[in-house]
């Protein structure tokens, strides 16, 4: 299955901030006043697709909710809860100081 676009600017700006520019002057003008405290990031060669974590980007492509029955949410619970639930796993992760929170969190990420 195909990731889900944007199919303009009107539905992507539900989602994050835009500005319009045309114009190379607009450009510096804008950025001269951006700052340093902050950093410009898209992450994607085409603005078109919508951000998705790796785990939704791999669940709809692959469409595993027609394979497991579930949807993405009760498949995320359930992997926690078998992680939670494992004691050898829990030791051995965390005899090598990692901790299953930060597993979890690059998962979902």
């Amino acid at each position: 299955m195909k990731l889900p676009e944007y199919q303009n600017l009107a539905s992507k700006k539900e989602f994050m901030e835009q500005i319009v520019i045309n114009t190379p002057k607009e450009f510096d003008e804008w950025f001269e006043g951006f700052g340093d405290e902050r950093f410009i990031y898209r992450g994607s060669c085409e603005a078109k697709y919508m951000n998705f974590t790796f785990a939704q980007r791999d669940w709809i492509t692959k469409e595993w909710a027609k394979v497991l029955q579930v949807p993405f949410a009760d498949f995320v619970d359930r992997l926690i809860s078998k992680i939670a639930n494992n004691n050898l796993l829990l030791n051995y992760f965390k005899s090598l100081n990692i901790w299953p929170t930060i597993l979890l969190i690059r998962f979902i990420n």
